[in-house]
């Protein structure tokens, strides 16, 4: 998170959004809970189920990264629970 924040297009997305310099910052537990999805792949879904119902028009959905092999198979574990996800 704090490296997108380091984006100057994404710090002025989430200032739009309504977070203070402050929470940019420190990269406020509010504003990570607000804004990542994290846990379970039903947890996951269901994040992105809140940002469509908010009214994204797509949503990023990108792992940790370092180990291609892991990540892959962590798309195929959140697969099932994404494909759930209607807009």
């Amino acid at each position: 998170m704090s490296t997108s924040l380091g984006s100057p297009s994404f710090a002025a997305t989430i200032a739009q959004l309504g977070y203070s310099e402050q929470e940019r910052t420190d990269v406020s537990d509010r504003l990570v809970d607000d804004v990542i999805g994290y846990g379970d792949p039903d947890a996951i879904a269901a994040k992105v189920r809140e940002h469509l119902a908010a009214g994204a028009d797509h949503v990023e959905v990108m792992l940790p990264g370092g180990d291609f092999d892991l990540g892959v198979s962590q798309f195929e574990e959140l697969g099932p629970a994404l494909a759930k996800v209607s807009p």
